[in-house]
């Protein structure tokens, strides 16, 4: 059994990482956790059973004590990252750290490097490798399913529900605060695309905009407060609509209050941003994006962000030379064209574990307990490759310009 610390007991911490440790008693017990949320902190001491003394409200206080535990999982907001990784490394932990491992470019190297400089290693928490659904689609490459990948379409349907709540109400909706939506949110995306295709990326060209949710776009007779709004029934965005739903109990009401009942959170619509007009809060990060892409031996990739769909999920369209797979990630369906035989088949996956992500959550903690015992080497850079892509991608969408790739990461690496 693996011991480890957690610093940050927030949505993730609790429910993903906390959870697995409850259910996976013999694999992984927490030992001490670092909250400054009285409440959140308490109830992670309590269900995990931690001393008082290693149970404080900054990660700093537990630095006293050395290296009391296997692991350190680092699940604060994105840009409070740095620091503790920085130390814990320097005690000689390894680290599970959230994506994006910093809000900024320049800092994730400077983590990456100091893990490799002590040989710690340090993985960010993309799931979706870990997924049966995205696992199925790389073995499906590897044993030539399709024939020669010519090109790959992943979009990623953010749901308007979802955008409404992190993205323009909630904490990831300015790129000041946190980091461009690109990073943020679609680092994930970036990621399995080049983990699927595993060959270098070549070019990057983006472009994206903040379509709807300004001032521009408020509707005439509308209230800054929906709780205060003529026309918040006719508003597919209304908080009220959303938060006072009382069959919802968990994610994403759970993240606005700690009190769940009407009045818990009628309040939290009263005196936080939860309850703002999604037309008039202090929101920057983009609601549509879309990023071409080359990777070596000519294949063709088009990534996009999109706020305005039903459905939260990512869907994945893979066309090769013999053939051709579609794949929805929520739904757990992958289908495969064949077009020698002219047939289609279809997988129904059925996730190990029921968790946040179709169980990719656990699947994760699973390979990162047995990964940090197995010496195996490891490509350092690759842990943040898609944190490159990302910022590629800014900065092409800003300048309106096409990126060499390879000569823009080799110029924060060298």
């Amino acid at each position: 059994m693996k011991s480890a610390i957690l610093i940050g007991a927030g949505q993730r911490g609790i429910h993903a990482y906390g959870a697995y440790a409850i259910e996976k008693k013999e694999k992984l017990k927490f030992i001490a956790v670092a909250e400054p949320n009285e409440f959140k902190r308490e109830y992670f001491k309590k269900l995990h059973n931690i001393d008082e003394n290693y149970s404080v409200k900054d990660w700093k206080n537990l630095i006293k004590f050395g290296k009391i535990a296997d692991f350190v999982v680092i699940s604060t907001m994105d840009k409070l990252h740095k620091e503790p990784a920085l130390e814990f490394l320097k005690l000689g932990y390894d680290i599970l750290i959230e994506k994006p491992v910093s809000t900024n470019i320049e800092d994730s190297v400077e983590i990456i490097k100091k893990a490799k400089e002590l040989k710690r290693f340090i993985m960010p928490c993309y799931v979706l490798r870990f997924s049966e659904f995205y696992s199925e689609i790389k073995n499906l490459i590897k044993n030539n399913k399709i024939g020669k990948i010519i090109s790959i379409e992943q979009n990623e349907n953010i749901g308007y529900f979802h955008m409404a709540h992190s993205y323009v109400r909630g904490r990831w909706n300015n790129s000041i605060e946190t980091a461009s939506i690109i990073l943020t949110k679609s680092c994930h995306d970036l990621d399995i695309i080049q983990w699927l295709i595993d060959k270098p990326c070549k070019s990057i060209f983006s472009y994206g905009n903040l379509s709807l949710f300004n001032s521009i776009n408020k509707p005439n007779n509308s209230s800054d407060k929906c709780l205060e709004c003529s026309v918040e029934e006719e508003c597919p965005y209304s908080a009220k609509k959303l938060y006072l739903n009382m069959e919802l109990k968990g994610w994403p009401v759970d993240t606005i209050t700690n009190d769940l009942s009407y009045e818990g959170r009628l309040n939290a619509l009263k005196n936080t941003q939860y309850g703002t007009c999604v037309y008039t809060c202090d929101n920057n990060v983009l609601d549509n994006q879309t990023v071409l892409m080359e990777f070596e031996d000519g294949i063709n990739v088009v990534f996009k962000l999109n706020a305005f769909t039903h459905d939260k999920t990512r869907i994945i369209k893979i066309s090769g030379s013999h053939g051709e797979i579609i794949g929805n990630f929520e739904k757990n369906i992958i289908e495969i064209f064949d077009f020698i035989n002219d047939t289609k088949e279809i997988i129904n996956i059925k996730p190990e574990y029921v968790s946040a992500h179709n169980g990719s959550d656990f699947k994760l903690m699973d390979f990162f307990i047995n990964f940090i015992d197995s010496n195996k080497n490891i490509d350092y850079f690759n842990l943040i490759e898609s944190h490159f892509m990302a910022e590629a991608a800014e900065i092409s969408r800003i300048n309106k310009s096409n990126i060499d790739y390879l000569k823009f990461k080799n110029s924060f690496i060298k």
